[in-house]
């Protein structure tokens, strides 16, 4: 189950951003969604699909659907992997936000990218 995933910085921040764009609630669910499997060093993020299913209860062709409008959109990049190695994904959106570094749960401070 993917619900131990914790966020590397605070969510708010982009979602109040992608709550005022104009998107379908599955756009506005599955870009939140990413959030979630973001990692601040690489930029990147690679769930499965069935993972990002699971995690949005929409289908597997709802996400396929959804990640294809986001890539027309502008909105993220797909740098496709193969049957054992995951798609990584790049949240452009991410890039045109504020986000200072915050403590972690444990009081150390992450590190900037």
């Amino acid at each position: 189950m993917v619900n131990n995933i914790k966020p590397v910085f605070p969510v708010y921040q982009i979602t109040e951003l992608i709550f005022d764009w104009d998107l379908s609630s599955s756009e506005k669910l599955l870009a939140i969604a990413l959030l979630r499997f973001y990692n601040k060093r690489t930029g990147l993020c690679f769930p499965g699909i069935r993972t990002l299913a699971e995690c949005t209860s929409m289908t597997k062709k709802t996400v396929l659907t959804t990640i294809n409008k986001l890539i027309e959109k502008g909105l993220i990049t797909v740098e496709k992997g193969s049957r054992i190695k995951p798609n990584y994904y790049n949240l452009l959106y991410i890039r045109w936000c504020k986000i200072e570094p915050q403590p972690t749960p444990q009081g150390i401070p992450q590190p900037t990218p």
